[in-house]
């Protein structure tokens, strides 16, 4: 299993691993979607972890490689927060061209949601997740070649953990312990993010797609699954900050 883009592939990622082995590589890519040294860097760790340690279950030898390479290199400004950041964005975008259909499709508004959804987050503590949209702009930039990867992750991660008390090592473990399953709800998303387009007044030009095709990971092994995607709609304060949305004025 390997991951490429229509700009080529991934060149040292996924060579060398073990049979099974695939999710570091996996998330090395995820995390740094357009830095080839810090991808490599990322395995390098995880290769390490391999070697030191001897864990006879799957999942035991996942959490530690996971959990080795990430404290080595996911320290720096939290790549884990900023690709779920993006992730739950596309996700946001999909469930308004499937339940709210009145609505336009566009980022801005999927921005104003998603601060919504992070309101209740900061309110209890948690001052890390950025809200402004100069910064949900910057990650998205970052992040929308494996944006679809991430909401696949938070789609899997609210099905597994639906009552959101796990740890976050338990809930990467568990999503990347069944790397099948997230590739298969990955490219529902990636069908969907290539397929829809944003409102072009938004944007400026012609109209374009969410997840341009020319940068964005595909598979190129065949491990899908047959999966139906059923996101719900909008609830909450997400549904309040979608009916009251108004577009800039240009």
């Amino acid at each position: 299993m390997t991951l490429c883009t229509a700009e080529g592939w991934p060149e040292g990622v996924f060579d060398g691993w073990p049979e099974g082995i695939t999710a570091p590589p996996l998330l090395a890519i995820m995390t740094f979607p357009r830095d080839t040294q810090r991808q490599l860097e990322f395995c390098e760790a995880a290769r390490e972890q391999l070697r030191l340690i001897n864990c006879q279950e799957p999942k035991d030898l996942l959490f530690n490689v996971i959990q080795g390479a990430r404290d080595r290199y996911l320290h720096d400004g939290n790549p884990l927060l900023r690709g779920s950041i993006a992730g739950h964005l596309l996700v946001i975008l999909r469930q308004i061209a499937e339940h709210h259909k009145r609505h336009v499709v566009s980022l801005r508004k999927a921005m104003v949601i998603f601060e919504a959804s992070a309101r209740d987050d900061r309110t209890r503590g948690n001052k890390k997740i950025p809200t402004s949209r100069n910064s949900l702009l910057t990650i998205w930039s970052a992040y929308k070649p494996v944006a679809h990867l991430w909401a696949a992750y938070l789609v899997t991660m609210w099905t597994k953990h639906p009552d959101f008390d796990s740890k976050p090592d338990d809930e990467l473990t568990s999503v990347f312990g069944d790397v099948p399953l997230l590739l298969s709800v990955a490219e529902r998303m990636r069908e969907f993010g290539e397929r829809q387009m944003l409102a072009d007044k938004e944007h400026g030009g012609a109209e374009r797609p969410i997840l341009d095709p020319a940068e964005t990971f595909i598979v190129t092994a065949d491990v899908m699954r047959d999966v139906e995607l059923n996101l719900p709609p909008l609830a909450g304060d997400q549904l309040k900050a979608l009916e009251g949305y108004q577009a800039p004025v240009s």
